[in-house]
């Protein structure tokens, strides 16, 4: 007998709803097995968002399209990059960075980009302001939101990651106490804020870390290879620099393999195989080599030219306090820089308790000795050899710094008879860093731009100037009808602005400034005395001052909440 529904439906629909209550266990069980995960990783974007707007650009000029991060791409250095590579060349491309993250960015901009192409908002792109769009200011503070949520999102992925690979070296409390060791690290709460590639490249240099503490605890397979070598080639593609972590795994991965081999349960060829095919496919391609070789190559010669990394035409501009000796006593202070970097990140408690995980490892379990190598490998072969360090330069190492704090903090909770002072012991150690990561938090809403661009929009006029003698990126925000007159560096900035005469100057630390002074060194000290004593037209009309709590510089650069000084100029007669 032939059901009354034809007896198909019936079992279409029993279909369908086997498959929702598949897909539902399906995530049922990921939520339940990877629980730690998704809260640490969401406990990350929840800390991590606050501060997003801070320093969004205006656009309403060619002079307004920077952003107050310094080396930060977006949004139109990633477009730019985008837009040479697989559309159209230029002879002077910026080669200082690998382009894996400006793809990446692209990819991310393409639906918004999408959406403005089909409502008629951007026409052909231009590169000239405003670049082919119909509302530049709006763009651009949208594209600018779109790169910091794909940074705030690496960033939870480095906190998850860092949680994983503890899980795989040691347990569960060793995984969450390094997990939260590396969230509370301020650099992440400052770069999570910015495309910088600081965050990009410690992401993937992350996974790969955790991928090499399996093959740490296992043994390397063919697999685990391929994996070490995506990771490895996509942290290098983002940022050269990553490299420095990479150039002395071989030692481990030598032994751990010829251990493996020699048992039988791996062929000779197999795993290297997999790690140098994985990671050259994925780093020509990330690098740019296959699509534009011209700009690869370019690339190459720029960072390996005598002065490498250090343009000449940087290097007397850079504050000098970022040199080392090329001694032995100067490598060691280097060194020592290197060190107090990550006590800055981490605290002094979390850094004692990374000391003593070393110790019990060296004691107990040599073989987690491994996870150090890559930061004995990035100090050897990328830091000493430049002689120049960068507090951001340490950041690749905070993630092991941060597992071995975890796993010495672990032992100490567990050893301890008395949960009462070992709890208070824990969250002093985390509290530390904390306290600079919420100073950070709190500039980033109460920069003193913010008071700055509240004072000139109450004392300009329409069509009034206002020159910067210091780095364009760090100038407050001030509206459309005023326009922005960039002095030339150097003695011309003097001549320059006596014969312009813009009504306002402004005095701001950039990059190039030394810490502690307000001075741009891109600028000669004559200017700066001739503003101080009148002697150019100008005096001193308002200052902001930072106010910060930690006297110690929690960034390279004066990018956040910098001491502010604006002159005006003076009526004939010397009156203001």
């Amino acid at each position: 007998m032939r059901p009354s529904n034809g007896g198909r439906p019936a079992i279409e629909h029993g279909n369908g709803a086997a498959g929702m209550r598949s897909f539902y266990r399906w995530v049922k069980n990921v939520a339940v097995h990877h629980r730690v995960e998704i809260l640490l990783f969401a406990a990350a974007i929840a800390l991590y968002a606050p501060g997003l707007h801070w320093g969004l650009p205006v656009a309403t000029s060619a002079e307004r399209v920077r952003l107050w991060a310094y080396d930060d791409i977006s949004p139109l250095p990633a477009l730019t990059e985008v837009y040479h590579t697989f559309v159209r060349s230029a002879p002077d491309r910026w080669l200082a960075y690998p382009p894996l993250h400006h793809f990446l960015l692209g990819a991310a901009y393409s639906p918004y980009l999408g959406w403005l192409a089909l409502t008629g908002q951007a026409s052909a792109p231009s590169c000239v302001f405003p670049y082919g769009l119909q509302d530049p200011a709006t763009a651009f503070r949208t594209l600018t939101v779109i790169a910091r949520v794909v940074s705030i999102l690496m960033a939870a992925g480095i906190v998850t990651a860092v949680y994983r690979t503890g899980l795989t070296l040691w347990d569960k409390r060793a995984g969450i106490l390094s997990a939260l060791a590396a969230l509370v690290a301020y650099p992440m709460f400052y770069y999570s804020k910015t495309a910088c590639l600081d965050i990009p490249y410690v992401f993937w240099a992350s996974l790969e870390l955790l991928v090499y503490a399996r093959i740490i605890t296992t043994e390397l397979s063919v697999k685990q290879g391929a994996a070490l070598g995506c990771f490895a080639a996509l942290a290098v593609a983002a940022k050269d620099q990553a490299a420095g972590l990479f150039l002395l795994l071989p030692i481990a991965l030598g032994v751990i393999h010829l251990r493996a081999w020699r048992a039988g349960r791996v062929s000779w060829w197999g795993p290297p195989s997999a790690i140098l095919g994985a990671g050259g496919v994925v780093y020509a391609l990330g690098s740019g080599l296959v699509f534009d070789p011209e700009r690869y190559f370019a690339h190459v010669r720029w960072i390996t030219r005598p002065g490498g990394l250090l343009a000449e035409e940087f290097v007397s501009w850079y504050p000098e306090t970022f040199w080392y000796p090329e001694t032995f006593a100067g490598t060691l202070a280097l060194i020592g820089a290197v060190m107090q970097a990550q006590i800055k990140f981490l605290g002094p408690i979390l850094a004692a308790f990374a000391v003593v995980a070393i110790l019990e490892a060296a004691r107990r379990d040599s073989a987690k000795l491994w996870l150090a190598l890559p930061a004995v490998s990035y100090i050897a072969t990328f830091i000493i050899p430049i002689h120049w360090f960068q507090i951001r330069y340490g950041m690749p190492l905070m993630p092991i710094v941060a597992l071995f704090a975890g796993r010495g903090l672990a032992l100490a909770v567990r050893r301890s008879s008395i949960r009462l002072p070992a709890a208070l012991l824990g969250v002093v150690a985390f509290g530390w860093p904390a306290f600079s990561s919420l100073e950070l938090v709190r500039h980033l809403f109460a920069d003193t731009r913010l008071e700055a661009e509240r004072w000139l929009a109450s004392q300009m006029a329409p069509g009034d100037r206002i020159a910067a003698v210091h780095h364009v990126n760090a100038l407050p925000r001030v509206g459309p009808d005023i326009r922005v007159v960039l002095a030339p560096t150097g003695a011309a900035a003097l001549a320059f602005l006596r014969a312009e005469k813009p009504e306002f100057v402004t005095v701001i630390p950039d990059w190039t400034s030394v810490p502690g002074t307000v001075w741009s060194k891109a600028y000669p000290e004559e200017l700066h005395q001739a503003l101080e004593d009148n002697s150019l037209g100008y005096a001193l009309a308002a200052k902001f001052d930072s106010g910060f709590w930690s006297s110690r510089p929690l960034l390279d650069y004066p990018a956040v909440s910098p001491p502010v000084r604006i002159y005006r100029r003076l009526a004939p007669g010397g009156a203001e």
